[in-house]
């Protein structure tokens, strides 16, 4: 887990570190909370979707992560008062059935071993 957590949030920082350094302006001391929040909050999750790989297998987990969006439009008509317009309603449902559709057809590939 350490090693995706690593290339997830390493490589990236360390790329951006130059183009950052070039722009960069003193940030205001009432930021410095809601950005380590969202910092530690994008770990979290990150770490959880890792975690989540060592229980299930890859190519039906990778899926679940569209559905971020469902949870954004979620979260921006709770804390901003954003009511989602028809195109947004639209991908939550086709995020949620492709979802639902997956786990309907998603069958283990072993059979249970056969009483003797």
């Amino acid at each position: 887990m350490l090693r995706t957590l690593f290339y997830t949030f390493f490589v990236p920082t360390t790329l951006m570190a130059v183009p950052a350094a070039l722009a960069w302006q003193p940030i205001p001391a009432a930021t410095w909370l809601p950005m380590a929040g969202t910092g530690l909050g994008t770990v979290a999750i990150v770490g959880c979707f890792v975690s989540g790989l060592r229980h299930g297998p890859a190519y039906l987990l990778a899926r679940f992560g569209y559905a971020s969006v469902v949870f954004a439009a979620l979260l921006d008509w709770i804390f901003f008062g954003l009511v989602p317009d028809s195109l947004t309603v639209l991908g939550v449902l086709v995020v949620t059935g492709s979802c639902i559709l997956i786990l309907r057809l998603s069958r283990p590939t072993t059979k249970p071993a056969a009483d003797d």
